[in-house]
């Protein structure tokens, strides 16, 4: 990840899933250009968040809210979800994350 700024967004939004959210939060990869290596200065940053089975939708949309940099100048965090014990197989969304995704933050 070359851009400091994509990494202060991340770095942010992962603290704050894990501080505020930690009952709920399994694991938080990394996808999308920021991955790659590919993003560009206005490239969002796209984070999957396994959830436990039980997460209501309520908490899926307050840590979509709960992540977005305060500062104005910090590329937005993009948050998708996965609820259960597996990656899809036939998903192709999920086999790009297999293929691309690095897993940044893991649940004791």
């Amino acid at each position: 990840m070359a851009y400091s700024r994509h990494r202060i967004s991340m770095n942010q939004a992962v603290k704050k899933l894990q501080e505020e959210f930690s009952g709920y939060v399994k694991e938080i990869y990394l996808y999308g250009s920021c991955a790659r290596g590919e993003q560009k200065f206005g490239s969002d940053v796209n984070l999957l968040v396994k959830v436990e089975k039980d997460t209501s939708p309520r908490i899926l949309r307050k840590m979509r809210v709960e992540v977005m940099p305060e500062q104005l100048d910090l590329p937005d965090v993009e948050l998708k979800f996965f609820i259960g014990p597996e990656f899809s197989e036939s998903y192709r969304f999920n086999e790009n994350i297999k293929k691309e995704g690095r897993l940044i933050w893991k649940k004791d």
